[in-house]
């Protein structure tokens, strides 16, 4: 992993990345290194949710609700996302372990996916 001064002192998701692949491979990570990668993919639940918010007022908007490729699309991204907000809480009240890294960061990138696909699924509909 490139170093940068920025990365010194704030995780970022090439960072948490790096985390999520040793502990995947189950090589040695730093307390302080799963630490920091679990406080970003907690920090995260709030982009997520703000992102599929936005996500469901446009298909809303364009009045694709009663779609159902759309429909199944944003179910699926809320369903995402319900697991990646129950991954940051319990990360919040202390419940975490090395394996939450991958646990954690699978959520939120499963969870992108899904909001990007239900917004692709939207928008092609439109």
């Amino acid at each position: 992993m490139a170093f940068s001064f920025l990365s010194f002192f704030k995780a970022t998701e090439d960072f948490v990345q790096k985390v999520f692949i040793d502990v995947v491979n189950e090589e040695k990570v730093i307390a302080s290194d799963i630490d920091k990668a679990l406080r970003w993919i907690a920090g995260n639940s709030s982009v997520i949710e703000a992102d599929l918010a936005k996500v469901q007022e446009i298909v809303t908007a364009l009045g694709l609700t009663s779609d159902p490729a759309v429909g199944a699309s944003v179910a699926a991204a809320s369903v995402a996302a319900e697991e990646f907000i129950k991954f940051a809480q319990a990360y919040s009240s202390g419940k975490s372990t090395p394996e939450t890294v991958a646990v954690g960061y699978q959520a939120y990138t499963q969870t992108k996916a899904a909001v990007a696909s239900a917004l692709a699924a939207a928008t092609v509909k439109k």
